[in-house]
């Protein structure tokens, strides 16, 4: 069957969207058991899982314009600072001025999240960290230093005093740079040379948490000594219980994830129509639908290699380069000639599908290949919930 043939088809068999029974707002607590804060915020995949989780986010900081555009859209009346996160680890006076306008107090939140920019750790980086004073893009915006921002995170962490939280990174921090990322444990667990929190280390994978995308992710718990030891944790080795078993017997499936999924003509067009106008056309033609396993050519060479994806399997990790629609790499759609659309990106990040994601789709493609996936993060908070957060609430 010719491929024109195979659109067609596609178009003529859509549904209404229903209700899927797993859908990531089913699970969530509409009771707010702990208060949070998140750090590089994003476009607010941790956001959401840690709201599912029960946490009420305080405040959220992110210097990206469209980062602010998408989490205010999707968390009206929320306090989100669009500021450069150094501007508050490097000013006592900023952080105590931005606790009070948010009811908190130091060391009276419970839990803090923070995704530093990953580009310069990842696999993909041609440069890796090189001359930390060389400026770097990340979401529409321009800076220094950004290989750095784990240590302001780390020193903003002090400043709040927080009781627990997770910091999350691509796997290449500790793959590629081990000694580094060492230094950014011992930021976040020592202060002045003092012990401060204890902390463990993870690699994550989202398809062990009911997400059709395997993403690998790297998590960092961190416990502040006092609330640990009040709970039993004495190490960092101890931390490690602290990280959830699989909430999956098995992976979802693309199939799955996309099942009764609604898309009209605007959702698909320009990822069709901005692939045909690449020379990746060619190459597809060697990857045949429907493959009862994810297909890669391999005499192409790229970073992100590109894949026909299998309806049986989950999709391979989503990332920025390979998912814009005219991209030379990443993931393919099972069937159609086209990378994946913002319709389909939401369902295999665990998003619901009323997510709003601002500005035009590079952007919007770039927003959310950024985001944890949500699953993953109500996940680790519910673990770190139950075992600490509110163990150490109870009177003694």
């Amino acid at each position: 069957m010719r491929r024109g043939q195979l659109e067609d088809r596609h178009h003529e068999r859509r549904q209404c969207a229903t209700t899927v029974t797993d859908d990531v707002g089913s699970s969530e607590s509409s009771e707010r058991l702990f208060t949070a804060a998140t750090l590089f915020s994003g476009g607010g995949g941790a956001d959401l899982g840690i709201h599912q989780a029960g946490g009420d986010v305080r405040f959220a900081i992110d210097f990206s314009p469209w980062a602010a555009r998408t989490h205010r859209a999707n968390f009206p009346g929320r306090r989100f600072i669009q500021r450069d996160i150094r501007d508050f680890s490097r000013n006592q006076t900023n952080v105590g001025s931005l606790l009070s306008s948010t009811a908190l107090v130091i060391g009276g939140t419970d839990f803090t999240h923070a995704s530093p920019p990953c580009q310069l750790f990842s696999h993909g980086s041609m440069t890796g960290i090189g001359d930390p004073s060389r400026i770097s893009s990340h979401s529409g915006t321009r800076q220094a230093y950004a290989a750095t921002l784990p240590f302001d995170a780390a020193t903003f962490i002090h400043r709040i005093h927080s009781k627990t939280g997770t910091m999350e990174n691509v796997p290449g921090l500790v793959e590629r740079y081990p000694d580094y990322f060492e230094r950014i444990l011992n930021a976040i667990r020592f202060r002045d040379g003092i012990r401060a929190y204890y902390c463990a280390w993870k690699i994550v994978r989202a398809d062990d948490f009911g997400v059709a995308q395997t993403r690998p992710r790297l998590f960092v718990i961190y416990i502040r000594k006092d609330v640990a030891e009040s709970v039993g944790i004495w190490s960092d080795r101890s931390v490690l219980s602290l990280f959830p078993a699989p909430t999956t017997s098995a992976p979802r499936t693309i199939r799955e994830a996309l099942a009764d999924l609604y898309q009209s003509d605007a959702d698909e067009r320009p990822f069709f129509r901005s692939l045909r106008r690449t020379r990746l056309m060619d190459l597809l033609r060697q990857l045949p639908p429907s493959p009862p396993k994810p297909q890669r050519l391999k005499h192409v060479s790229s970073y992100f290699t590109l894949t026909r994806c299998s309806w049986d399997r989950p999709a391979p990790t989503l990332v920025i380069a390979g998912q814009k629609p005219d991209g030379l790499s990443g993931a393919i759609h099972p069937e159609f000639d086209r990378k994946f659309t913002i319709p389909e990106l939401k369902r295999l990040f665990g998003l619901p599908d009323d997510f709003i994601l601002a500005g035009p789709i590079n952007q919007a493609v770039d927003t959310i290949c950024n985001m944890v996936a949500p699953p993953v993060q109500k996940a680790i908070c519910d673990s770190i919930y139950k075992r600490v957060i509110e163990p150490f609430k109870e009177p003694s």
